[in-house]
Formats: structure tokens, sequence, C-alpha cells
């Protein structure tokens, strides 16, 4: 969401709770300040109340999460609530869109299967470039740098099907043939001067410094695929996965072992954690800093299991870092 969105959505919020304090007499003054706040840099994603309790009750927290959550849910309903936090005089809500689902292009024609727009990154001192997934974008490794464009593939809040988002840009190196191994399936694309950042992202920058995953963390994931917000825990971190492509090499569907992955169970049986269409999203911690882990790259629906490029990898391959 833009700024402007944020702004408007906050005075919408701030009514609501506000007219449900006045009415249920909760224990405390009232909202002393609110507005969107700056949390390195990410005020797109984030809310904030700031209120003044009026006695030593305890009980306030609890009503105004409930009160936040309620009023969010009433937002558009593209919008997802990651997280909801309080503290003495503080209740942060954290809320996130769905992802864009990018398609590579020649001419007017869909080339390649879809990527899930994961997050802004810094490529060569600039900052207008969005991390996605290389088989997808590249065309399983058929892409050209600078030259093939990358558009919406489908309808999304960001604009209709077709919207030109930019070039494809630098990309891992893949061997479809399964001869090498990889680990990394990357993908940066420049935006066009006709889009931005704000327009096709559900993150807008993450909150916190990137770092590889520990085992058992709870973590999460924005795609372009519904419910677009998915909940997992890491499993394994550090192991070696064959990855089958559907692109027949040499008259066999093409598999290619990634090393140095990461798994990720999905913790509501009945939600995958990912879907076809969100190769490529931004896994995170899941709670309100939204650290970045990794890249979702493969899985299994029917087992919700799922397997992400460590985020230290994508990084040191395509050489970009996080704004």
């Amino acid at each position: 969401m833009t700024p402007n969105e944020a702004v408007a959505a906050t005075e919408r919020i701030w009514r609501r709770v506000d007219e449900t304090r006045r009415s249920a007499h909760y224990p405390f003054r009232g909202l002393v300040g609110f507005g969107p706040i700056l949390l390195e840099n990410t005020a797109d994603n984030t809310w904030a109340l700031r209120l003044s309790r009026e006695d030593d009750q305890a009980s306030w927290a609890d009503l105004v999460k409930d009160e936040v959550e309620d009023a969010i849910d009433r937002e558009p309903k593209d919008w997802e609530i990651v997280s909801v936090t309080t503290g003495l005089q503080l209740a942060l809500a954290t809320v996130v869109r769905p992802g864009s689902c990018l398609q590579r292009r020649v001419g007017n024609l869909p080339a390649g299967p879809a990527s899930t727009a994961a997050a802004q990154v810094k490529f060569g001192g600039n900052t207008n470039f969005i991390l996605g997934s290389a088989h997808a974008l590249a065309a399983y490794g058929q892409g050209q740098t600078g030259i093939d464009e990358v558009h919406l593939s489908r309808p999304s809040p960001t604009g209709p099907a077709d919207t030109l988002v930019g070039e494809l840009g630098k990309f891992s190196d893949i061997d479809f043939t399964g001869g090498l191994v990889s680990y990394v399936d990357a993908a940066l694309v420049e935006l066009a001067p006709s889009c931005s950042i704000a327009e096709v992202l559900c993150f807008a920058s993450p909150f916190g410094a990137p770092a590889d995953p520990p085992a058992n963390e709870k973590v999460a994931k924005c795609g372009a695929v519904p419910p677009f917000l998915t909940h997992g825990k890491v499993m394994v971190v550090g192991g070696a996965y064959e990855v089958t492509f559907p692109i027949f090499v040499n008259g066999s569907l093409s598999k290619v072992w990634f090393k140095d992955q990461f798994s990720i169970s999905g913790v509501d049986p009945t939600i995958p954690f990912g879907s076809s269409g969100d190769s490529g999203a931004l896994v995170v911690s899941d709670d309100q800093h939204l650290l970045p882990r990794g890249l979702l790259m493969s899985g299994s629906e029917l087992n919700n299991e799922f397997v992400a490029n460590r985020i230290s990898l994508v990084m040191s391959e395509l050489n970009f870092s996080f704004p």
C-alpha cells in the first residue's frame, strides 16, 4: 500500500477504535497520537496506536488489540494482518497485501511461468529493482537480460493484467540439464519508469536485517495466489533437494539438485504454505519485524512441505542488498 493509503486507513481505524473506546468506557483516556510510524523505512506496512493510560488496569492492551484487528479486517479485503503487538502505551498492527504476479513476455505473448514480486532490492547503487524467481522470470534459462519485458500476469490491486513492470535483470544460472548442482533460483527486474515500487510489492521494505533462519523458527510469506499470507515452520536448514521442473531436457523432465536450502512445513494442514505462482515469494520471520529469511522455490501442496533458498546465498549470488 502507498503512504497515502496508509494515512487514510490510519484515520479510519482511529475513528473505529475511538468510537468503540467511548461506547465501552475502556480504562484509558484516549488517543494522544496516531499515525504511520517509521520502523526502518517500513511505514507502508505498520501503524501505531499511542494511548495514555488512565489508571493501573492492564486490560486495555487486549481490548485495543481486538479493536485494531477488527478495524483492519474491515479494510480492503486484499489486506492481511501479519501481527498485532501491544505494550504499556503502544499497539502496533502490521499488514500486507497480496504480491503481484510477474511474467516474462516476448512480443505480446507470455513466455514462461509466473513469479511473485518478492521485495525491493538495491543493485549497482540503484534501488529500482524487484526480486523474484529465476526459473519463472528467466523462463528456464531462456531469458535475456535488459531485453525481455516483465508484465503483470494477472489483474492485481496494483493494475490490470499485462501492465508493464520492467525489464529482466540479472538472474541465477541454473543448469536445467541436471549436470551441475545449483544453490539459488532468483532473478532481478528493473522497474520501468511508468511503474513504482509501491504499486508492485506486498511488503514495502523488510523491517530488519536479512539473515538465514534457524531451525524451528516460525516464518511467513505473502504470495500472489490466495490465501496470499501463509504461515509455516522452518524444519531443516542446509538440506539438499531434487527439484523437478515442467520442461523436457533430452526427452525427460528436468531435475536439478539444489544444495544448502531450508525446508518449511505449513502450520495449518488445510492451507498450503505455497501454491503455483508463489515461486520467488519472500519468506520472512513471522513477527512484526518481518526479517528476510529466504526465497520460496518449490514444494508440495499435498504434503504442505516447501523448499526455499537461504537469503544469504541469494544476496551473494545476485550481489544485491536490501535498501
